[in-house]
């Protein structure tokens, strides 16, 4: 409809809303979709019913634009004002969690705010984290570190898994646990997935150009998020940033996890296939962790096979876990794939999946992450 119909909608539903509503109460545009009402010397049982007639003719209402029809829904965050409110800003935002909380419930209906409301505690603090990562993203403050993956056979080995931390306003690098939420649930993944890629074939150049290129090239292996399967520009662009940079495609190996590449299983296949065509490789991550495991990679077209640090961490005394492993493996190895062992982090697990025949782990007990900027493959 464009911006033009998005204003007649604003003013039709501040027209509407104003019939439903009484004399002394005040309507005001927020910003954006985003509409205020305050609602003078009301009771929460009042408050709440009113704001419920409200979403029932928001519900029931349509508009018409350019011969077409359209539905309109509300999502409604209700907070009391009383002796115990504090400023301005802090109602709003209150008001402001108590929408998304609506919206994550189903959208179309009318939350409460409670100060003991875990849902908008949790709510609110994703919120401040989208800030601060479109802040990061603006300010390119997001780091790059690697964790070498180790050939178990004692052949030299180039290949290392990225991994991204943020450096917060105070200079503290902050975990991915922490942001990687709150940019899965509000559509941030395919901005950071687009940097985490641009970075590392910016950063294969770098080398090209520092020094001779080894018999063996690096290969760098990139978590590639499910929310990345649904971009249909995210294939041109990973190919004009080889071109840009001058990157063979073998330098690079995407890694998927298992519940990615279910959750969008045609355009997972179909994204890894395109990509094999020019050399591009795939590790299925996490393998192990679903339900399903073995029916989807008889169907996936991966390189490699990451095992479930799961079942790894402990296998020098699970007896379950080393059953598990060793299945793994050996499934992975009838099919062509090479398997990789992820959390090998005690020397007696590292003896045990070599024992196994595993070709390659990772973990603490073979290398602690390093920055990407000062990694050198095979030293």
């Amino acid at each position: 409809c464009g911006h033009c119909a998005g204003d007649v909608l604003l003013q039709n539903l501040a027209g509407l809303l104003q019939s439903h509503m009484r004399d002394s109460d005040v309507l005001a545009r927020l910003g954006g979709d985003e509409l205020g009402v305050l609602l003078l010397n009301c009771p929460p049982r009042q408050a709440m019913a009113l704001a419920d007639k409200l979403r029932e003719a928001i519900k029931d209402y349509r508009f018409v634009w350019d011969r077409n029809s359209f539905e309109v829904g509300a999502s409604i965050g209700l907070v009391t004002i009383d002796n115990t409110s504090k400023s301005t800003s802090e109602l709003l935002s209150a008001a402001d969690r108590a929408c998304y909380a609506a919206k994550e419930q189903g959208r179309n209906r009318v939350h409460v705010h409670e100060e003991t409301d875990l849902v908008l505690a949790r709510r609110h603090g994703e919120v401040v984290w989208v800030a601060r990562l479109n802040d990061a993203l603006a300010h390119n403050r997001f780091q790059l570190f690697v964790q070498p993956i180790r050939r178990l056979d004692g052949s030299e080995s180039r290949q290392a898994e990225i991994l991204i931390r943020m450096r917060g306003e105070d200079g503290v690098l902050i975990l991915p646990g922490a942001f990687l939420p709150a940019a899965e649930r509000y559509d941030l993944m395919l901005a950071l997935d687009r940097w985490v890629i641009d970075a590392v074939c910016q950063h294969l150049m770098t080398e090209r150009e520092r020094a001779p290129p080894p018999l063996q090239p690096t290969m760098l292996s990139i978590n590639l998020s499910g929310v990345s399967f649904n971009d249909d520009q995210l294939h041109d662009f990973i190919l004009d940033r080889f071109a840009q940079y001058g990157i063979a495609p073998t330098q690079i190996c995407f890694e998927i996890t298992e519940t990615a590449a279910v959750a969008s299983f045609n355009k997972a296949k179909a994204f890894m296939l395109r990509l094999q065509t020019i050399g591009v490789q795939f590790s299925l991550d996490d393998f192990g962790s679903g339900l399903s495991s073995f029916a989807y990679l008889k169907s996936l077209p991966v390189d490699f096979l990451k095992i479930d640090g799961l079942f790894v961490r402990d296998i020098a005394t699970n007896e379950v876990n080393r059953a598990m492993v060793t299945a793994i493996n050996h499934v992975g190895h009838v099919m062509g794939i090479r398997t990789v062992a992820e959390s090998v982090e005690t020397p007696e697990a590292l003896a045990e999946v070599r024992a196994i025949g595993i070709d390659f782990a990772q973990g603490y007990a073979l290398s602690a992450l390093e920055p990407l900027a000062t990694y050198r493959p095979g030293a």
